[in-house]
């Protein structure tokens, strides 16, 4: 048979049609650069110095509401207004930003030693089904898997709810995360269970850049690991 091609969100970085994990401090900017990815996407513009595929994409935020989407999206909207003239208002059939703060957005939760689909995750299907998105941001885990981060099989339980969806959907999901303390001192970005790591298909680690005597030489600078 002929091998297929692989597809890309971002070339060697986000693979389309899987689930991609994205770590990174309190902080560093990651929700931020996911949105800087949606309006790159709907744009046609380069992210970080490399080309995405444009498409539609789709945010769930656990963590800013509305006002700091807006706020952090305008941020986004003039920088890429000095390459091209844009409006927020422009965007709508390319992005969604939905805000969850408040609200119960468990996607898996632990019934009988097993993680089920929760409501949220039947909500977010439907959507899917309506708007079509090729990305698929998900802000933060920790407020989406309700059960034990530290457990190996329900950490590839919870990817697996994941990987329905983006079959289901021919999407690519990022799943946005912060790293534990452990993960944090070492460098790994890693979170719980290494299993968060091995159950998806590519691994991202967003944090900030420090001088070799532990200083920020920029606070608005970080680095990224894949």
């Amino acid at each position: 048979m002929e091998i297929p091609a692989r597809k890309w969100i971002v070339p060697n970085y986000i693979p389309h049609k899987t689930v991609t994990l994205l770590s990174g401090d309190g902080g560093s900017g990651k929700t931020k650069l996911a949105i800087q990815l949606a309006v790159a996407r709907a744009l046609g513009l380069d992210w970080i110095g490399l080309m995405p595929e444009p498409g539609r994409t789709l945010m769930l935020s656990c963590e800013d509401d509305k006002d700091e989407l807006h706020r952090r999206g305008e941020d986004v909207r003039k920088f890429y207004a000095k390459q091209k003239p844009i409006r927020m208002a422009d965007l709508g059939e390319h992005i969604r930003l939905v805000d969850l703060v408040g609200e119960d957005s468990i996607l898996g939760f632990l019934m009988r030693g097993k993680i089920e689909p929760a409501p949220m995750y039947r909500a977010l299907d439907a959507y899917m089904g309506d708007f079509k998105p090729s990305l698929v941001i998900l802000d933060v885990l920790a407020d989406m898997f309700s059960g034990d981060e530290r457990s190996r099989s329900q950490a590839r339980q919870f990817g697996n709810l994941l990987k329905a969806l983006r079959l289901k959907h021919s999407c690519a999901i990022l799943l946005l995360a912060h790293p534990s303390q452990a993960g944090l001192n070492t460098g790994s970005g890693t979170s719980g269970s290494t299993d968060w790591h091995n159950a998806v298909r590519s691994r991202l680690y967003f944090y900030t850049a420090k001088t070799s005597q532990g200083e920020e030489p920029n606070k608005n600078c970080a680095r990224s690991k894949a």
